[in-house]
């Protein structure tokens, strides 16, 4: 697999809902896991390079979209979990905490995808083995298109999913 860096801010700044991206970003269980080294990996950060809505993504109507985040060391799950507020459960294959998010509406109204509650799905990847830096968590994901991860600073994004995109 072939890594290529690309700055984040630049990527958001270019993406059709900057601001509401900027919102989600500056949550504070999001702002703090982000600036402890933490990356958000996933379909929210494929969206975001891609640039198709996250308001789709998130609050659309059928299939809803979460927010992935993965940690290299324990202290960087610890800082967000003194931060991060309501109560959570162990996601489905038992590798993270689930926590409800709310957007204000206010903030939302605003998006014509818009289509339902203000609430998305942030997945704190917490169990022991996968703790790891995000080079070998990108290695672990099983499709290319969702081969992307950013933090504070930089987006990482596998070479091939342009391709992948044009040919699917």
């Amino acid at each position: 697999m072939n890594l290529v860096t690309h700055d984040i801010n630049e990527i958001i700044d270019r993406h059709p809902e900057a601001d509401l991206i900027r919102h989600i970003l500056s949550l504070p269980a999001i702002s703090t896991a982000l600036s402890n080294g933490a990356y958000i990996a996933g379909g929210f950060a494929r969206i975001i390079f891609l640039g198709n809505r996250v308001s789709t993504y998130l609050f659309g109507q059928g299939r809803v979209g979460d927010i992935d985040l993965f940690f290299s060391a324990r202290e960087q799950i610890d800082a967000v979990t003194h931060v991060i507020r309501g109560a959570s459960h162990r996601s489905f294959g038992g590798n993270a905490r689930e926590y409800m998010h709310a957007v204000p509406y206010q903030i939302l109204k605003q998006y014509e995808n818009y289509t339902r509650g203000s609430s998305f799905n942030l997945q704190i990847v917490d169990k022991a083995e996968l703790i790891l830096p995000i080079r070998e968590q990108l290695d672990r994901f099983d499709f290319v298109n969702v081969r992307c991860a950013f933090n504070d600073s930089e987006l990482l994004v596998d070479d091939r999913i342009m391709q992948l995109e044009t040919d699917h």
